[in-house]
């Protein structure tokens, strides 16, 4: 769930294209009503490349919001992104990732709020 461990990304063995998607960040089913995707944070990022990560969400994985960040030498401790996305109740969310070079991999969290009435 949101505030549980890190979820691993890897993008593709080809420069720009995505990965498999990643475990889920938020299970079908966890949120009762609809819900924010506040912000996404990411770490870790393995090799020195652009990075893009792409979120979905539902059944029917409509996409909800990317953010793109690099490494360039110093591997970043963290990259943090404000996002504002409404996701309908009981929606899972879930990512893939991609990156210039190929094979890149890193770990990511997002932060959510349930709305109410």
């Amino acid at each position: 769930m949101p505030e549980d461990a890190p979820i691993a990304l890897a993008s593709d063995g080809a420069a720009w294209t995505l990965g498999a998607f990643s475990n889920n960040f938020v299970d079908a089913g966890h949120f009762a009503t609809d819900f924010a995707i506040v912000g996404m944070g990411f770490a870790l990022p393995n090799i020195n490349a652009d990075f893009t990560v792409i979120l979905y969400y539902g059944a029917a994985d409509t996409f909800a919001a990317s953010v793109g960040f690099n490494r360039s030498g110093v591997i970043p401790s963290s990259i943090y992104r404000d996002i504002g996305k409404l996701i309908t109740a009981s929606s899972r969310v879930r990512a893939k990732l991609k990156d210039s070079v190929g094979g890149g991999t890193c770990v990511g969290k997002i932060y959510c709020k349930a709305l109410t009435i």
